[in-house]
């Protein structure tokens, strides 16, 4: 995957592929699920950024992921735009974390 900003992925990376079934679900390979300590019963929130990007995460990781976003903002001296979206995004992904 190139890197679209300095010379950091951003802790972005692609991991596998996965195929929608039947009946619409999806599973998580096996190393994937172990990397980042899913288990079954575990819920997870699912988003989308412009109708194409799908993230999902463990709502007990939001706070880790939005400070880490946060974190490279400011070191990026990245323009306004991308704080209101990182503000944003940590306000509409509130109602998810208990």
């Amino acid at each position: 995957m190139e890197n679209y900003i300095g010379n950091e992925n951003y802790g972005v990376e692609i991991l596998s592929s996965v195929k929608i079934g039947s009946k619409g679900q999806i599973v998580i390979p096996s190393n994937i699920r172990k990397s980042i300590g899913l288990k079954p019963g575990d819920n997870l929130i699912i988003g989308t950024k412009y109708d194409k990007l799908v993230w999902i995460i463990k709502p007990s990781d939001m706070q880790e992921f939005t400070s880490k976003m946060d974190e490279e903002i400011n070191s990026n001296d990245l323009n306004d735009f991308a704080q209101k979206a990182s503000k944003d995004f940590k306000d509409r992904t509130k109602k998810f974390i208990s």
